[in-house]
């Protein structure tokens, strides 16, 4: 295969490996050393402007807690109107749920940027050309074959938050980065995967 066969060939495949990329980091996560976890039932709420990507994001919350045994209810499933109502009136909501824990998980912001990842224009192993066809074992391959290619990419910014019911103060909290590409609601499932894996490592969940 020619060089300039698989230059194209690389330009075909490389947008469907750069969302491969992105994820979500957690950034400075803060426990309260004195909360002692074993939470039970969480009211999850997604303070996003939308409905039906705070539907999203508490639903999949909802599914991973309650994976997990914990018992869990989505505020749309009590307050479906949009936007979210007023504190006093979630905050009603979320004692007739029986809940004893909050998790709220808040958009901040997007923002976007862009990357160059360098590229070569072929894809043989060092010193296996000669072996593998002789006309390619005479092209001199150097450093030449290396490309730039530059791609647009997002990130949004959470801040999560668990509040205890009981005391009305925030037992864990984290702000969050998800790098992406496409639309935003792929990253759902992947942000909150990130936060749960964090508070079971902090043992908030089991």
């Amino acid at each position: 295969m020619d060089k300039k066969r698989l230059f194209w060939i690389l330009m075909l495949i490389l947008p469907a490996l750069l969302p491969a990329c992105g994820g979500t980091k957690i950034i400075d996560p803060w426990r309260d050393p004195a909360f002692p976890g074993g939470l039970k039932k969480v009211f999850v709420i997604g303070v996003v402007r939308t409905r039906g990507p705070r539907s999203m994001l508490e639903d999949e919350f909802a599914r991973q807690l309650k994976a997990r045994g914990i018992d869990a209810v989505a505020s749309t499933s009590v307050l479906p109107d949009e936007p979210l109502p007023a504190r006093d009136i979630i905050a009603a909501k979320v004692r007739e749920s029986g809940a004893d824990a909050v998790i709220a998980a808040k958009f901040i912001k997007k923002v976007s940027a862009e990357t160059y990842s360098p590229s070569r224009l072929y894809a043989v192993p060092h010193n296996f050309d000669a072996e593998w066809d002789p006309t390619i074992a005479a092209t001199q391959w150097t450093d030449s074959g290396l490309s730039e290619f530059a791609y647009d990419y997002y990130v949004a910014v959470m801040q999560t938050t668990v509040y205890s019911v009981g005391t009305g103060k925030p037992v864990w909290s984290a702000i969050s980065e998800t790098k992406y590409q496409g639309a935003i609601m792929h990253q759902v499932r992947p942000f909150v995967n990130a936060v749960m894996n964090r508070l079971i490592h902090e043992k908030l969940v089991p």
